[in-house]
């Protein structure tokens, strides 16, 4: 079995799911599945790449790597980061997906999977807030989408390793979409990445 089919039979175990229920999930007949699985793969499509990646729960960045590496093509190097071998890609929004509806004032808690698809482990990492407003923040309050720290820590993350952040906002007072954009920093509050669109939370404010 070639080392991408084992990475699938792993995740697929993590996430519980059998082969015939990621196909159906991914769209894909059951035998495409086991051919994945078995390294029978004659052709790659990056839309079925990106559609197993979703299904699989990883950033479809990270699979395309795997793929790459078995079929020995080199990928082409990610955009410039500020260590050496440093890559992130977004994996999904795991609550709030853009456009949620929230009311005026309410407190919730919005989080993202990032994975750490680079070669460097992530220690004292911090998601930052981009969009902060200056002066002072009781008269900010009606346009923006506050929360309740300016920066999280990220937990210690290892190359293929995808990690849950979360942080908690309290919604503007007045209706409107709005949005809140964070990038992954350093200890020093140094952007990792400058290239990248970061994270971000858009809701729809509503007033009943």
């Amino acid at each position: 079995m070639s080392e991408v089919g084992k990475f699938i039979l792993q995740r697929l175990n993590t996430l519980n799911l059998t082969q015939v229920e990621a196909a159906e999930k991914g769209g894909f007949t059951r035998q495409s599945i086991g051919n994945w699985v078995n390294g029978n793969v004659k052709s790659i499509r990056l839309d079925n790449v990106v559609s197993l990646a979703l299904v699989l729960e990883v950033a479809p960045y990270y699979l395309l790597q795997r793929i790459c590496r078995e079929i020995d093509v080199n990928l082409a190097s990610p955009a410039i980061s500020r260590y050496e071998g440093d890559h992130s890609s977004f994996v999904r929004d795991t609550n709030f997906p853009d456009n949620s509806v929230v009311q005026v004032y309410d407190k919730f808690t919005k989080s993202w999977a990032i994975q750490n698809t680079g070669t460097t482990p992530w220690n004292n990492r911090w998601l930052s807030c981009q969009d902060l407003p200056s002066g002072n923040l009781s008269d900010k309050r009606l346009g923006f989408l506050m929360p309740a720290e300016n920066k999280v820590p990220i937990m210690p993350t290892e190359p293929g390793e995808i990690v849950e952040i979360q942080v908690e906002f309290t919604a503007p007072g007045l209706p409107g979409t709005i949005r809140s954009t964070w990038l992954i920093t350093d200890e020093e509050g140094n952007v990792c990445f400058p290239h990248h669109t970061g994270v971000w939370c858009q809701v729809r404010v509503i007033s009943i």
